[in-house]
């Protein structure tokens, strides 16, 4: 378990996995130049965020601000007993945000970021465009994660996985396994005390890329 406690600042996504870890952690957002050999489809973001309160309305209405704050629109609202949902737009992005109670009263929160309109070139996993994350004061943080999806309009699933496998080991991460089967490849890797997969898989003429990033 972690704990924040410094008063609430915003930070820079790469300061904040920093932060989180608690050794040898990349000091250095991971920038991934898009695959050359295809257009670019689609491309995604997403971080999850257990927190160790309860208290789930707390917990949206704090992300909630932080969000109108930094320019985005709330376009739609779900509320139940243990669920809040809503969803953003600002300049062709839209956000999801939903923060829920869990059985063992916890909250878990989960931001989804979607672009609909694909900008090339180089971009990163933990700097968002538009979106700066932040932690809640004084609230203990018990896991954090980061993924991110991509979409070429090539069916060369191989070529694709060549192209992010030699990212993430020409940025420090030690690849423990790599297994294939028909239209996939799949590859773990570590690196200090933070664990990536990588999945690549063909699909519908597509190569559809997933790359995840937790602690160990």
């Amino acid at each position: 378990m972690v704990r924040r406690t410094t008063k609430a600042a915003a930070l820079s996504a790469a300061l904040l996995l920093g932060w989180v870890g608690a050794q040898s952690t990349p000091e250095d957002d991971l920038e991934l130049p898009a695959f050359g050999g295809a257009q670019l489809l689609e491309r995604s973001w997403s971080v999850d965020i257990d927190y160790d309160t309860e208290d789930f309305r707390g917990v949206f209405a704090f992300y909630d601000a932080e969000l109108r704050r930094q320019g985005w629109e709330q376009v739609s609202l779900f509320e139940d007993d243990d669920e809040i949902d809503a969803e953003y737009r600002l300049d062709g992005l839209r956000l999801e945000l939903e923060s829920e109670r869990d059985a063992d009263g916890y909250t878990e929160l989960e931001l989804d970021l979607d672009e609909a309109v694909i900008s090339e070139g180089t971009f990163s996993l933990y700097r968002w465009p538009r979106f700066e994350l932040t932690l809640m004061p004084d609230v203990s943080v018990r896991d954090l994660d980061w993924s991110l999806d991509v979409e070429y309009a090539t069916e060369d699933f191989v070529a694709v996985f060549d192209h992010y496998d030699g990212l993430l080991r020409g940025a420090g991460w030690e690849r423990t396994d790599l297994s294939e089967s028909e239209g996939e490849r799949e590859a773990d890797y570590v690196r200090g005390d933070f664990e990536a997969e990588l999945e690549v898989e063909r699909e519908s003429g597509r190569t559809e890329v997933e790359l995840e990033i937790d602690r160990r």
